[in-house]
C-alpha cells in the first residue's frame, strides 16, 4: 500500500508539472498561430467551441484531451498505471530479498558464534586438564622429589589459546589480550620447575623457596582463569541460543561446569591424600563443588536427548565414577590419617577416567549442536527458496521456471492454443474523471476479482497492461483440445463477475468489459534477464487483439476457429455476428459468445 501511495503521488506531481508545461506550450502555440487564426475565421470558432466542450478533469486539473497538454497528461497517466503493478512487484521482491539476506546473515552470525563457543570451551577444558596435571605433578614431587614433564600438556593448552578469537573477557589486565594471558600463563608455569614446599613449610622472608607454588596457588590461578572464561562462555551461549537448540546448548554448558567442579574437587582430593585431612575452608569448598557436580548432572540429564542420556547414565555407573564416589566418601569423612600416595594416585586415575568419558559426551553434544545448526540453516534456506519461488511463479509459469532451472530452452511452438483479450469499456473516461489513487484502487479490485475467478480454469494469465487483460489456455502446459472450452467458460464467468464491479466515476453504475477470443498457433518463450517475462509471438495474438477491439461493451466476440472448436464439444449459445472488416485481415466471419447451453449443444 505504501508503494501504491508513493507511485500515485509521483504520478500526481508529474501530472501537475505537465499541466504547467502544457499551458506554456498552448500559450506559445496560440501566439504562433495568431495569423492562422485570423485566416480561418468561423471554422476556428467552431473548433474552439468543440474543444471547450471536450474539456475533462482527472480530479486534480482540467485538460482538453485533444490538446498537446491533454495528450501528455493522458500519456503519462497511462504509463504510470501500466507500470504501477510492475513497480509494486519490484518493491515486494526487494523487501523479500532484503529479509532473506538478513536471515542468512543471522544464521551465519550464529554459526560463527557457535564456532567461537567451541574454541573457548576447548581452552577451558585444556586449562582444567592442565590444572589437574599440575596438581598431580606437585603431589608426585613431594613423593619422589622429581618433577613431572608437563611440556606436552602445556603445548596442548597453548594451541587452544591460539585458536580462540580473543577479546577482553574481563577488566583484569591479563585477559585484555591473548599475549598478556600467554605471558602470565608462562610465568606461572616457570615457578613449577622450582622445588616444592613440604607440608610443614610455610612461606616467609627466610624461606629459600618463597616463590614455589602450593595447591592454593594452583587453584587460585587456574580457577580464576577458567571462571572468567566460563562467564564469557555463558554470555556467548546465551547469544547463540535459539528456539530449536537451547536445550542442547545448556546441556553443553553444564557439562563444561561439571568438568570444572570435578577438576577443583580433584585438587582438594590430592591435597587430602597428601596431608591426611583438609582444613575447614578447604572442606567447605570440596563439599560445594561435589554438590555442584551432582546438580549439574541432574540438569544435563533432563536436557540432553535420549541417546546421550543413556551414555551419561552408563558413565555414572562405570568404574571411573565408582572410584571417585568411593574416594569422595573418604574425603568427606575428613578423618585425620597419614598421607596415602597410593590412594591419591588411584583417585587421580579415577577422576581422569571419568572426565575423559565426560569429554566424549561433550563431543557428542557438540555434534548434535552442529546437526541442529545445519538443519536450521537448511530450513532457513529452504523457506527462503520457497518464498523466492512463489515470487518467481507470479512472474513466470511453474513449468517454465523448472525448465530454466534445468537449463532447458523455454522457447516452444504451440500448434493450437486459445487467447482471451479484454478491456474495460469507457476506461479512458474513468482515468480522466478519477485521480491516480482511485484508478489504481479500481484496477486492483478488478484484477483481484478476475484473478480469483481465473483460478477455477486451466488457463494462464500472460499479462495485464492498464485495463487490458491477456489470458491463454493450452500453454505453457498443453491440454489437448480443451483450451477453447476453458477460455470460453472463463470468459463468461469474468463477464458476470465484472458486471458487479462499480465504476468509480459513475456510481452506482457497474462496468462492462469488451472481450475477444481467437484460437491458433503461438510461439512462446522467456524474454529478458533483469525482468524476465513469458512472452507470446505470432499472428494469433494480432487476431485475438482485433477480436477484442472490434467487440462491444458487455460482449464476447469469438473467431471462426474458436467457434469450430466449440462446435465439437457443444454446450454454448453462440450468435452469428456476420462478416466484419479486420485491419490487416480483410473481412472475417465472427460470432458472439452469449452463454452456456444447458441442452449440451451449441445453438447459433
Amino acid at each position: 500500500m505504501v508503494v501504491v501511495v508513493v507511485v500515485s503521488a509521483v504520478a500526481v506531481v508529474v501530472t501537475m508539472i505537465l499541466e504547467m508545461f502544457g499551458r506554456k506550450m498552448e500559450t506559445s502555440q496560440a501566439s504562433d498561430g495568431q495569423a492562422s487564426e485570423n485566416q480561418t475565421g468561423d471554422s476556428y470558432s467552431v473548433s474552439t467551441r468543440l474543444s471547450g466542450m471536450s474539456t475533462m478533469s482527472n480530479g486534480l486539473c482540467s485538460f482538453n484531451p485533444t490538446s498537446t497538454k491533454g495528450k501528455w497528461i493522458f500519456l503519462i497517466q497511462t504509463v504510470f498505471l501500466s507500470f504501477t503493478p510492475i513497480l509494486i512487484l519490484l518493491a515486494q521482491n526487494s523487501v523479500m530479498f532484503t529479509e532473506m539476506i538478513y536471515r542468512r546473515d543471522m544464521v551465519y552470525a550464529k554459526d560463527s558464534l557457535m564456532a567461537d563457543v567451541g574454541s573457548l570451551a576447548e581452552l577451558i577444558i585444556s586449562l582444567q586438564r592442565e590444572r589437574s596435571e599440575v596438581a598431580l605433578s606437585l603431589y608426585m614431587s613431594r613423593k619422589t622429589a622429581d618433577n613431572m614433564d608437563l611440556n606436552a600438556i602445556f603445548s596442548r593448552t597453548d594451541q587452544d589459546v591460539d585458536e580462540v578469537q580473543w577479546r577482553p573477557f574481563s577488566s583484569d589486565k591479563i585477559f585484555s589480550s591473548k599475549l598478556r594471558f600467554q605471558i602470565k600463563l608462562d610465568d606461572f608455569r616457570s615457578t613449577l620447575q622450582r622445588p616444592a614446599l613440604s607440608p610443614n613449610e610455610t612461606r616467609n622472608d627466610n624461606n629459600p623457596y618463597i616463590n614455589t607454588v602450593s595447591e592454593d596457588d594452583i587453584l587460585n590461578f587456574y580457577s580464576h582463569a577458567t571462571g572468567t572464561l566460563l562467564n564469557a562462555l555463558e554470555s556467548d551461549i546465551g547469544d547463540a541460543q535459539s528456539s530449536n537448540n537451547w536445550r542442547i546448548i545448556m546441556a553443553y554448558f553444564n557439562l563444561v561446569k561439571i568438568l570444572e567442579s570435578m577438576g577443583i574437587g580433584l585438587v582438594y582430593g590430592l591435597k587430602f591424600y597428601n596431608e591426611g585431612n583438609l582444613n575447614i575452608d578447604d572442606m567447605v569448598s570440596y563439599v560445594r563443588h561435589s554438590a555442584l557436580v551432582d546438580e549439574y548432572y541432574k540438569q544435563v540429564k533432563e536436557l540432553v536427548a535420549k541417546d546421550i542420556q543413556s551414555v551419561l547414565e552408563a558413565l555414572y555407573e562405570g568404574d571411573g565414577y565408582n572410584i571417585v564416589s568411593s574416594s569422595s566418601r573418604e574425603i568427606l569423612s575428613n578423618e585425620e590419617s597419614d598421607e596415602d600416595h597410593e590412594r591419591g594416585q588411584l583417585y587421580f586415575e579415577g577422576c581422569t577416567k571419568f572426565t575423559d568419558s565426560l569429554i566424549r559426551i561433550l563431543n557428542m553434544t557438540t555434534d548434535q549442536i552442529k546437526d541442529i545448526r545445519e538443519q536450521a540453516l537448511y530450513d532457513t534456506l529452504l523457506a527462503q527458496e520457497r518464498k523466492r519461488n512463489r515470487l518467481i511463479y507470479k512472474m513466470l509459469p511453474k513449468i517454465v521456471v523448472e525448465k530454466l532451472s534445468s537449463g532447458s530452452d523455454t522457447a516452444e511452438t504451440f500448434e493450437s492454443v486459445t487467447l482471451y483479450f479484454s478491456t474495460v469499456a469507457g476506461f479512458s473516461e474513468i482515468t480522466n474523471s478519477c485521480n491516480a489513487i482511485q484508478v489504481v484502487q479500481f484496477l486492483n479490485t478488478l484484477y483481484t476479482v478476475m484473478d480469483s475467478k481465473m483460478d477455477d480454469f486451466d488457463v494462464y494469465k500472460v499479462e495485464t497492461i492498464s485495463d487490458s487483460y491477456l489470458v491463454a489456455s493450452g500453454l505453457p502446459k498443453k491440454n489437448g483440445d480443451k483450451h477453447a472450452v476453458e477460455v470460453c467458460n472463463m470468459a463468461l464467468t469474468l463477464r458476470n463477475a465484472a458486471s458487479l464491479i462499480v465504476r468509480p466515476d459513475k456510481r452506482p453504475q457497474t462496468i462492462e468489459i469488451k472481450a475477444g477470443i481467437h484460437s491458433g498457433c503461438i510461439v512462446a518463450g522467456v524474454v529478458g534477464s533483469k525482468m524476465p517475462r513469458y512472452c507470446l509471438f505470432g499472428d494469433t495474438i494480432n487476431t485475438a487483439s482485433r477480436m477484442q477491439s472490434r467487440s462491444l461493451p458487455g460482449k464476447i466476440q469469438i473467431s471462426m476457429e474458436t467457434k469450430m472448436m466449440l462446435d465439437v464439444v457443444g454446450g454454448f449459445i453462440i450468435e452469428n455476428r456476420g462478416a466484419i472488416e479486420v485491419k490487416g485481415k480483410g473481412m472475417l466471419d465472427t460470432f458472439w459468445l452469449v452463454s452456456h447451453d444447458s441442452g449440451g449443444h451449441n445453438r447459433a
